[in-house]
């Protein structure tokens, strides 16, 4: 009688190892790692070609915030407020 126990005992404790394995791997999927540039903010205007830090003298009243990574893509660091390359 004690041999049925033990089984079902090693058999049981295995899926709950299943259980929070999956669990692990589905927060990391959907909580991806975020890279520092995703959370920095810089600014762009409208018009221009360059991205900026907050307090950069060429930022117009049309600066939009938005990520560094993004700004990257299309914008090239200003020489003056030298924003994060």
């Amino acid at each position: 009688m004690k041999a049925p126990l033990l089984v079902l005992a090693i058999v049981l404790a295995g899926c709950a190892n299943t259980q929070k394995e999956t669990s692990q791997n589905n927060s990391t999927a959907t909580n991806p790692i975020k890279s520092p540039d995703a959370e920095k903010k810089v600014y762009v205007t409208n018009s221009g070609k360059k991205y900026h830090s907050e307090g950069c003298r060429f930022l117009s009243k049309s600066k939009i915030a938005v990520a560094l990574a993004e700004a990257r893509k299309s914008h090239t660091p200003c020489s003056k407020c030298v924003p994060s390359k």
